[in-house]
């Protein structure tokens, strides 16, 4: 049978480290600021505490070694770490040591010129050996196994055992080879594109499209062999706290993995795509009896597994932790609570938890919708503002380089 792919275009694929990244855009700054010398780097460790924040950070994602320079003169404050687990950790048990100089020297050509850096451990890019695990893959209630493009082709840490002991290993083994970089940040999510969520919704379908089928996933299910659009209500509401649930935990265990073996100042960053689930979503899907037909459903906030709240409260009992939004850009869509804009429906809620935000923009974005993000940063009190990203800087109608300085002047005078 035909295997999902994503409901959309890619929107946003955080290039591994051996990319190379055209300098168009990177043009159009004054002669002052062009010329003007790159700031000496800073000190990292626990740069973006809350404490030590007195203004918003500015970053930008995508950027390559040989842009540092001019995105520094630019008051670009941090960029990405990226690494990718398949270039990373190609045969089980070592890591591929060429690769991680190269890693090393990024990072080291990135603090020559000031900026900070956030760390992307790249568990969206698995290594075949572990695709190939008899439960590596997400499957659908029809039995369809998820295969997603670069970047969205991710592995089941959620439910496989196996998947998860891999990530695990992994990540400790990535932890201390690069225990010795500075790294203000890391960013959290270790599924499609970096973020936390379940494989997209397949928006082709008359029913919705839930990941918890499994071997893995159905041998932890507490009403095993339970089919949306089918069986009693009771037994649905416990499928969904639980499918929901099982995502938050996630999260929880890349944290405190995390947590365990950062600097105590490293930010660990939560990735959260899209809309987030909204009041009565839950409800209006339980009472169709999940068969696919209520918003919930149907934008993917539930199949998708975007819990905002469940997760903010697994965020909150770890320290160091802010989460992000990665769709800062979409605009209102009314003052009710299903029609704020994400990054204003996540920054109420991580309001209630004590938790800073950050924001992302979609990509492909122009002018108007980076200064609307500005504003958003700056009404919203957000902790910084990573621009998506250096490749599209200029170029068919993207915001420029010198858009962004622009921004970057305003907020700081």
């Amino acid at each position: 049978m035909p295997e999902p792919r994503p409901p959309r275009p890619s929107r946003r694929h955080l290039l591994q480290a051996a990319g190379v990244a055209g300098l168009a855009g990177l043009t159009g700054l004054t002669a002052a600021r062009a010329g003007g010398p790159a700031p000496a780097a800073a000190p990292t460790a626990g740069a973006w505490h809350p404490d030590r924040l007195d203004r918003p950070v500015y970053g930008l994602l995508e950027a390559e070694p040989d842009q540092y320079a001019e995105l520094a003169r630019a008051g670009v404050a941090a960029v990405t770490l990226p690494v990718g687990w398949d270039r990373a950790q190609p045969q089980p048990g070592r890591l591929d040591e060429d690769y991680l100089a190269q890693v090393q020297r990024r990072h080291e050509a990135a603090r020559a010129r000031g900026l900070h850096l956030s760390l992307d451990p790249g568990l969206q890019y698995p290594p075949d050996w572990v695709g190939a695990l008899p439960g590596a893959r997400f499957v659908d209630q029809d039995g369809r196994p998820w295969r997603g493009g670069t970047g969205d082709d991710v592995v089941d840490g959620v439910f496989d055992e196996q998947v998860r002991e891999a990530q695990g290993a992994y990540l400790r083994l990535l932890t201390d080879r690069l225990g010795d970089l500075e790294l203000a940040g890391i960013r959290v999510g270790g599924l499609a594109r970096g973020e936390l969520h379940y494989p997209f919704t397949d928006r082709s379908r008359e029913r919705a499209t839930y990941w918890a089928y499994g071997r893995s996933a159905q041998a932890r299910c507490p009403v095993p062999g339970f089919r949306p659009g089918q069986g009693s209500a009771d037994d649905a509401r416990t499928f969904v706290g639980w499918y929901l649930g099982a995502l938050a935990d996630h999260a929880r265990w890349q944290l405190e993995l995390l947590r365990d073996r950062a600097d105590d100042g490293t930010r660990l960053i939560v990735l959260l795509p899209s809309w987030g689930l909204r009041p009565g979503e839950v409800e209006r899907a339980l009472a169709a009896g999940l068969d696919g037909s209520t918003s919930g459903e149907q934008r993917g906030t539930l199949t998708e597994g975007l819990d905002w709240e469940g997760q903010l409260a697994v965020c909150a009992a770890v320290a160091g932790v802010d989460v992000c939004t990665t769709w800062l850009d979409p605009q209102d869509q009314g003052e009710d609570q299903d029609l704020l804009s994400p990054g204003r429906f996540l920054a109420g809620l991580a309001a209630r938890h004590d938790l800073g935000v950050w924001g992302e923009n979609t990509g492909g974005n122009t002018a108007e919708d980076l200064g609307r993000c500005a504003r958003r940063v700056r009404d919203l009190d957000l902790r910084g503002l990573f621009w998506m990203g250096a490749p599209g800087l200029g170029r068919d109608g993207n915001a420029s380089l010198a858009d962004y300085a622009d921004v970057i002047d305003a907020a700081q005078a």
